[in-house]
């Protein structure tokens, strides 16, 4: 979130009026400033799972990330853990 941490759209919005419509444009490559896109969050922690996967058997893997994925808001996680299976 950069520079937008912790803020409502609403606050963010009211300094940069279209703030919204530029993400809802390009959820996945719009970045705020001093953050980062979707992109390149799922590529980073792409590549932090990627590095504990090699140090654990894939029954501490699956309990350590997998099991926190279940939740609605894990969906993203649960992709990414899908590209290291």
């Amino acid at each position: 979130y950069g520079e937008w941490e912790g803020q409502s759209w609403q606050e963010i919005e009211a300094v940069r009026p279209h703030a919204l419509a530029d993400w809802k444009a390009d959820p996945h490559g719009f970045c705020p400033p001093g953050g980062e896109t979707h992109f390149e969050l799922r590529r980073r922690s792409a590549a932090f799972l990627a590095e504990e996967r090699k140090s654990m058997d894939d029954r501490t893997f699956r309990q350590e990330y997998l099991c926190e994925f279940n939740d609605p808001a894990g969906a993203f996680f649960t992709s990414l853990a899908s590209i290291l299976q």
